[in-house]
């Protein structure tokens, strides 16, 4: 882990990247859903956690499981599962989440997505 991200009580340095985005855009404060694709080892999480509002749905997907995070519901799935997207409704995201997204990951995963061809 980068030394100035667990200073700060992060779990990488990416965090970092989303705070600058975040500064620039001003997309968390507002957000009602953040789901983290590929979430180890939950930097992104904890900036989503802490600078979306009270009550937003937080997730974070990985093949590999992470060190739970309050305030955060956390899924190890293949995120080019059906299966994956059942589990984030099950766990209870918002209808308005647009779970399309892990449809065009299947896309990207093997640049191929022989799946969808």
């Amino acid at each position: 882990m980068h030394a100035r991200g667990t200073e700060q009580g992060y779990r990488s340095r990416a965090a970092f990247k989303l705070l600058q985005l975040d500064a620039r855009f001003r997309f968390l404060p507002t957000a009602r859903s953040v789901l983290d694709l590929c979430a180890a080892p939950g930097g992104w999480v904890l900036v989503a956690v802490n600078h979306a509002p009270v009550g937003a749905f937080v997730i974070r997907v990985d093949l590999v499981p992470i060190r739970p995070i309050r305030g955060a519901h956390s899924l190890t799935e293949d995120i080019t599962t059906t299966k994956c997207r059942a589990a984030v409704r099950r766990c209870g995201a918002p209808l308005s989440l647009d779970l399309s997204c892990l449809e065009k990951v299947q896309l990207m995963h093997s640049g191929v997505g022989r799946e969808l061809l």
